[in-house]
């Protein structure tokens, strides 16, 4: 009896040991475990992400650039219409003019030129009242003229006006294209990012400010040698126009990203940079392009200093400001904002000095 009593007791004993290891196995499949940062899965976002920000950079310099345009119309347009109602007004006065002269024309051409010689007392007059007749009909073909001119220059500056309107309009299209252009890769980046866990998203963040020397061999395709030693750590403050503008733009970080963004609430890359420079009383042009080529010198990368603007991608598609310990601030892309990261992290072009 005991003996069977002592196996009743070992098989309870062992399927409650079952029981519980299958427990244990089952919660283990439902319970969420620490995940762990893949780096096959980092690597393709990084190079996805990378391809977009690449993207966004050609949206912003397209739409910096159509922007500046339709600055340049709009002062194109202001200036033709002053000088239409300048002609306009210079029309109505000749028109007036013109009429008293024919009245005037009129009236001495009702009188014969052999009636105004019996009238007059002697030929002196004679020829005098003669020579006031040539003097209106002078005047009279002078101001005609000159009319007919003021009405030529109407014509033509309602036509330039009309042609720098349509293209306005064109312009403004384009920009509602790249905007649209823009929300939908930072939809396909959001896509990227979805797919990532946190932990993948924490370690992508901190690659996205770094690049391997092999990339850096790579992707730089300007003059700049690939193997240039690397920026050097210039933690030494900025000065004069340099600091002010340096100031500016950190004061910024932590702001959105927008196409054609100036400021205060948002910026795109070359108009933080226009604005950083502006608050120092330093005019730079309005785009990347045209800030690289058309202000200050060029410096080397080993030679950068703090205030010095960085150019970015084939064709200066984007811009930051060195800011010292091998970082720049810039407007990154709409997913980002305005940070700082390292001179390295894009595809590095070239630098300008600006003063």
């Amino acid at each position: 009896m005991a003996k069977l009593e002592n196996r009743r007791s070992r098989k309870w004993r062992t399927g409650i040991t079952v029981a519980v290891a299958s427990l244990a196995m089952a919660l283990s499949v439902l319970t969420p475990q620490p995940a762990n940062a893949d780096p096959g899965a980092v690597a393709k976002a990084r190079k996805q992400l990378a391809k977009i920000d690449a993207k966004n950079a050609e949206l912003d310099t397209k739409y910096a650039q159509l922007q500046d345009d339709l600055a340049k119309i709009e002062k194109r347009v202001g200036k033709a219409r002053k000088q239409l109602n300048t002609q306009k007004a210079a029309v109505s006065a000749q028109s007036n003019q013109v009429g008293r002269l024919a009245a005037a024309q009129f009236q001495m051409s009702n009188v014969g030129v052999t009636a105004q010689l019996l009238t007059r007392s002697d030929a002196k007059t004679f020829i005098s009242s003669l020579g006031v007749i040539d003097a209106v009909n002078s005047r009279s073909l002078t101001q005609l003229q000159q009319m007919q001119l003021a009405q030529a220059n109407i014509v033509e500056l309602n036509r330039e006006i009309l042609t720098a309107e349509e293209q306005a309009k064109k312009a403004v299209a384009a920009q509602k294209k790249l905007v649209a252009d823009s929300e939908a890769a930072q939809a396909e980046a959001q896509k990227v990012l979805q797919k990532l866990s946190k932990e993948e998203r924490a370690r992508l963040q901190t690659l996205e400010a770094t690049r391997s020397p092999q990339q850096i061999s790579r992707e730089d395709t300007r003059g700049e040698k690939a193997n240039e030693p690397a920026p050097p750590v210039n933690t030494g403050p900025a000065s004069g126009a340099a600091k002010k503008a340096m100031n500016y733009a950190m004061a910024q970080r932590g702001k959105r990203y927008r196409l054609g963004g100036t400021g205060p609430n948002a910026y795109d890359c070359s108009g933080l940079m226009m604005m950083a420079y502006r608050s120092a009383g330093i005019s730079i042009p309005r785009t990347a392009g045209a800030q690289f080529r058309g202000i200050g010198r060029h410096v080397s990368r080993s030679d950068l200093q703090p205030g010095d603007l960085v150019f970015y991608y084939r064709g200066i598609r984007h811009v930051g400001m060195y800011i010292g310990n091998g970082q720049i601030v810039h407007a990154a892309n709409p997913r980002r904002g305005i940070v700082t990261t390292g001179v390295s992290s894009m595809p590095y072009m070239g630098a300008r000095r600006v003063g």
